[in-house]
Order: C-alpha cells, then structure tokens, then sequence
C-alpha cells in the first residue's frame, strides 16, 4: 500500500514540477516583449518602402472635379468597377489628374474586388490608409496594415468653377 502511496506521490511532484517550469517559460517570455515573440511565430507583413516601392497608378476618371480610382455605377463595365489590391505594406502614386492639389479625400476599402457592386465598401480609418504626399499630379497612400484589402479613392476640391455653358437660372 505505502508502495502506491510513494508512486503517486512521485508523479505528483513530476507534473508539479513540469507545470512550474511551463508557467516560468511562460513568464519569461511575456517578459521579453512583443519583438522576440514575433520573432518566435510566424512572420510579420514587411511593410517597408523597400520592401513595398510605390507604384504608379494612372487610370480612374475626373467628373465634375472629383476623382475616382474606379467607379460605383454599376452600369459600367466591370473592369472600371475594379478596385485596386491593397494588401499590408503597398504603396501607390495615384495620378489623380485633377491638375491642382486636391483639398480632399476619401479612401474606401473592401474585402472584394468590385466592393461597390457587393456592397461592402467603407470609409478607412487608422492606419489601413496613410497619406504619405498629395501634390497636384499625385496622392502617395500606404497601406501600414498587415491586412488585405481592396482600394477605392476619391479626391476632389481642385476644380470648384461651373462649365461656362450652364444655363442662366431665371
């Protein structure tokens, strides 16, 4: 009887002994920060400029002074619906031919290619858009996320006077 009392004693002291060394392994590694954690898991998005140079981009359209990456009419042919892929790090110099610096902008995300056809376009926020240069020919956006998504920007202000064939109001 003593025989199994010692045992289970034994193995008492075993698995005590084994979930103190997990709960130190645990403890020194919360310690050590978010860096050598990582460094551990799997690997982190580059989000870099050298790893992520900005591309250009041309296409898009100026209506009434407001630019647009692709459009939301649905009418259109769908390759102008298309969003531009936009996943964590990417960088674009998008071309907004607006001839002047815009005075705003709006960057939309979607989880899909043609968001505004499925209806899952939003306004981004925090860091999935970060301006990095607006002049009068381009706007330089990243993307300081490690998320994937897909990109709709609008930018307009620059051209506020009326076409001179406007009939007069009476």
């Amino acid at each position: 009887m003593m025989e199994g009392c010692d045992v289970a004693r034994q193995e008492h002291a075993l698995v005590r002994r084994a979930l103190m060394g997990v709960a130190a392994l645990a403890l020194t590694l919360s310690g050590m920060g978010c860096n050598v954690l990582s460094k551990l898991g799997p690997a982190n998005c580059d989000r870099s400029i050298d790893a992520n140079p900005p591309i250009p981009y041309t296409e898009g359209t100026v209506e009434a002074g407001v630019y647009m990456s692709a459009t939301w009419d649905l009418d259109a042919p769908k390759a102008a619906q298309e969003l531009l892929y936009f996943p964590g790090g990417m960088r674009y110099e998008i071309a907004h031919h607006l001839g002047e610096v815009p005075r705003w902008w709006t960057a939309y995300l979607s989880f899909d290619r043609y968001g505004s056809d499925t209806e899952s376009l939003a306004i981004a926020a925090g860091n999935q858009v970060e301006v990095r240069d607006v002049d009068d020919t381009v706007i330089t956006l990243v993307n300081a996320t490690c998320s994937e998504y897909w990109l709709l920007l609008v930018a307009g202000g620059a051209d506020t006077t009326p076409p001179d064939d406007l009939p007069d109001e009476e």
